[in-house]
């Protein structure tokens, strides 16, 4: 009786284990862990009851030539050529003037024992834009040249000295300046030359960024008008190298960027851009490649936010998907040969998140692994059962 029952016992576990296999299949394995969302799960969850979660987007040359030809908004349209002000020889408020009289005979009102000239170092200009010298009185000079300002004090010596001359020096440039700060070497205000100056003239007057040109944005600001741009991008495009007026802000801040890869590879993790051109099939390298056991090589996706302007490419924007930034996720099959130059031309951009889904294989070998541990204890039995 003793083994009629071990045996009956271990029939019925061995049944119960294949119930239990089957309901897991089934249910389509909801219970088995697993690094992410499945290939088809991540399709079928763009839409749910009607109401869109993200856009699903394939990846192939069309969306890759979508993508390369969007170009963000640049420092060459925000702040064009004829915006900038000739301003530059001229005084403003705060400037700092060497002012020297000179008189043509002795006897005058400038004449020593020592000669005929009097020098007035450091005159600044007035928070009115005005300047005052012995005789002359107050004279405006705010957005005057120190030549027209030579004028006004020879006009206003006119028939006081003795067919005076006037030399009118800028020595400290103040109004005519840009501050550049955050993380350069040498933050401060600089004064522009009488020549035209650009952004990276100004930088390298600043001694440079303190971080690596890929990893550094400028902020640059312009009265009411503010643009960001990288960078390496400034260095590499000669449009984007824009000339600098008197009063515009410039601000390096380093920020590296990076990009996550998750799910079926033998690495995944956060990796830093080092590249303004790293493509996708890099980013996958970067985490050592596909897991050759659990990779579905149809399940390659990346996601990320676009401008509302590069989403429109891809179809009508679901009304959920509101805000300048839209949800889309890309989906390559890396099946087909061709959708490798695809891959090599997808650029991955900062917070991307590239997510390689498991294979449908993966989810069966887990089931039966499970299979395995529960028949295990009823073929003891049945062993067990066996012996006697």
């Amino acid at each position: 009786m003793t083994c009629d029952a071990n045996r009956s016992a271990g029939i019925l576990t061995f049944r119960a284990a294949i119930l239990f296999a089957a309901f897991v299949i089934l249910s389509g394995c909801a219970f088995i862990p697993s690094s992410g969302p499945s290939a088809g799960r991540i399709a079928s969850q763009a839409e749910v009851d009607g109401k869109f979660n993200y856009m699903l987007v394939n990846l192939d040359s069309a969306a890759t030539n979508v993508l390369s030809a969007y170009v963000p908004s640049t420092f060459a349209e925000r702040f064009t050529t004829k915006n900038v002000r000739s301003n530059r020889h001229t005084i403003g408020v705060g400037d700092v003037l060497n002012i020297t009289i000179f008189e043509a005979g002795p006897g005058g009102l400038f004449s020593t024992a020592e000669g005929r000239t009097a020098n007035f170092p450091a005159v600044q200009v007035s928070e009115s834009g005005q300047i005052s010298l012995p005789y002359t009185g107050v004279i405006d000079v705010d957005g005057d040249t120190p030549v027209r300002v030579q004028n006004k004090i020879v006009a206003r010596l006119a028939g006081q000295a003795i067919e005076p001359q006037a030399l009118v020096v800028v020595a400290d440039n103040q109004s005519n300046s840009v501050v550049v700060g955050g993380d350069v070497n040498r933050p401060g205000r600089y004064p522009l030359s009488l020549g035209e100056t650009s952004l990276l003239d100004i930088i390298a007057l600043a001694g440079g960024s303190s971080g690596p040109t890929q990893e550094t944005f400028v902020t640059f600001i312009r009265g009411g008008t503010q643009g960001r741009q990288l960078l390496h991008t400034i260095i590499d495009n000669g449009g984007e190298n824009i000339k600098i007026n008197a009063g515009d802000r410039i601000i390096l801040r380093r920020e590296p960027e990076a990009f996550v890869v998750l799910g079926a590879v033998n690495r995944p993790g956060t990796f830093p851009i080092t590249s303004t051109r790293t493509n996708l099939l890099e980013a996958v390298g970067a985490a050592s490649g596909f897991s050759d056991q659990r990779a579905n090589r149809r399940g390659l996706f990346v996601l990320r936010f676009e401008p509302r302007a590069v989403a429109a490419h891809f179809g009508t924007i679901p009304a959920e998907l509101a805000g300048e930034q839209v949800p889309v996720i890309y989906r390559l099959q890396l099946q087909d040969p061709v959708t490798y130059f695809a891959a090599r031309n997808f650029i991955i951009r900062d917070k991307d998140a590239v997510f390689v889904a498991n294979s449908v294989f993966t989810d069966v070998n887990k089931v039966l692994g499970l299979f395995s541990q529960v028949l295990s204890p009823a073929g003891r039995a049945i062993s067990v059962g066996n012996t006697f």
